[in-house]
């Protein structure tokens, strides 16, 4: 009787380490040859193959900016007030799979948001920062346009409603 819970440790201690390593069973360019030619987040028009998926930069179709392929991953999205960056990490337990993604929500303008951006990139994916920054700058273009947009639109609809 002494012997079974000693087993069942050592079960339990061995089982630990193969569910933290459960994502690396396949690499990343064998991922990549699998969902290649045909994923739900494959779109296809006017001769240019882009992707939709989570934790890809530049929404292109490669091997090198898919968030499915590579175990780690950052995104940078825009929110409701500022942007959000996510970062996916690979140490993490398969079951707890959201335990391994992070926000970081980017509210203190353009530049702190960048510095922001690529210190977070620097640490998850280095080759990604340009791509990161790009998207960023994209984001904040949007949101600020669109502010200007419904200021402007406000503006008018007062204009119009005193009249």
């Amino acid at each position: 009787m002494g012997s079974l819970p000693s087993s069942a440790a050592h079960l339990a201690a061995s089982a630990a380490p193969l569910a933290r390593i459960h994502h690396r069973a396949m690499s990343s360019s064998l991922v990549w040859e699998l969902i290649r030619n045909h994923n739900s987040y494959l779109v296809k028009r006017n001769g240019l193959r882009l992707s939709s998926e989570p934790f890809n930069l530049l929404q292109t179709h490669s091997p090198k900016y898919s968030g499915l392929a590579n175990f780690k991953g950052v995104d940078v999205q825009s929110a409701k007030r500022g942007a959000v960056a996510k970062v996916r990490t690979a140490d993490y337990d398969a079951s707890l799979a959201s335990a391994a993604k992070t926000k970081t929500a980017l509210r203190k303008g353009f530049k702190r948001s960048a510095l922001t951006v690529s210190g977070i990139v620097k640490t998850v994916r280095p080759t990604l920062k340009r791509a990161a920054l790009a998207r960023l700058s994209k984001v904040h273009q949007i949101k600020t346009t669109s502010e200007k947009t419904l200021k402007k639109r406000i503006a008018r609809q007062t204009r119009n409603y005193r009249k």
